[in-house]
């Protein structure tokens, strides 16, 4: 995730920002999907307008099970962390 990140700082045109944007959005999307999965969430629990949001549960700190989870999935799916820089 970090190296699309890397990448976009290096894209020298705008169509290739525009596809490593692209790239990040659906990696996103796809290791949120991921963890909503390992919490045991569905896509009706999710698009009730009674749940909270995900940008309101964002704010929270991680509960250290969810960061186990977190890193399980990590390893499970060879992703690659790094630092912000």
């Amino acid at each position: 995730m970090l190296a699309f990140h890397h990448s976009s700082a290096a894209a020298k045109t705008p169509h290739d920002q525009t596809v490593l944007q692209s790239q990040i959005a659906a990696t996103d999307r796809q290791i949120d999907r991921l963890v909503d999965e390992q919490n045991g969430l569905t896509e009706e629990i999710l698009s009730r307008p009674d749940s909270e949001s995900r940008a309101t549960n964002s704010c929270r700190s991680p509960k250290p099970y969810q960061v186990r989870q977190f890193l399980e999935l990590v390893e499970q799916y060879n992703l690659e962390l790094g630092e912000e820089g």
